[in-house]
């Protein structure tokens, strides 16, 4: 899923809860070393490449970031010591763990190891958030749908509770 969905869906579970920022920003923050890499290589050619987002699984250094962010293995050392340490962290570890859920179900060639460095055995899935050959143009209708009348109904529910007051 592209990494503004992440961001849309991760505030749609816990828009009520007062970590939700964290959540939202764990969720986003998975991504960040791919839209580095997508950046400088949209700013090296002058123009959006095709295929970008197999282009920048092989940016050097910010794809060995990207892969161990998208780790289940790095995620899980990583949400054990939060948890010990500092669970003022825990929501943004949480977002973290549902941008890598998410992304399971929603990569096929651009698909991540799952327990990077252990292994380097991925899950490609049958629906692409990019691909049209795996039907990304339908997913991406039902999730921008789903979502438009999501945040519509927030918003109306939001109003309708504010009136009565």
């Amino acid at each position: 899923m592209d990494t503004i969905s992440h961001g849309l869906w991760a505030f749609v579970l816990l828009h009520r809860h007062s970590t939700v920022i964290k959540f939202v920003a764990g969720s986003i923050f998975v991504d960040s070393p791919f839209l580095l890499a997508g950046l400088g290589l949209i700013i090296q050619q002058g123009a959006i490449p095709d295929k970008l987002p197999l282009l920048v699984l092989e940016a050097g250094f910010l794809s060995v970031v990207g892969y161990a962010l998208h780790s289940i293995a790095i995620w899980g050392i990583m949400l054990a010591v939060v948890y010990i340490y500092s669970k003022q962290w825990i929501f943004f570890v949480l977002g973290w763990g549902f941008h890598i859920a998410v992304d399971i179900f929603t990569h096929v060639n651009d698909a991540l190891p799952l327990f990077w460095p252990l292994s380097k055995a991925t899950s490609r899935s049958f629906v692409s958030y990019w691909e049209p050959d795996y039907h990304s143009i339908a997913f991406n209708i039902f999730q921008i749908g789903s979502l438009a009348i999501i945040f519509t109904c927030l918003y109306y529910f939001r109003n309708l509770n504010n009136k009565r007051r």
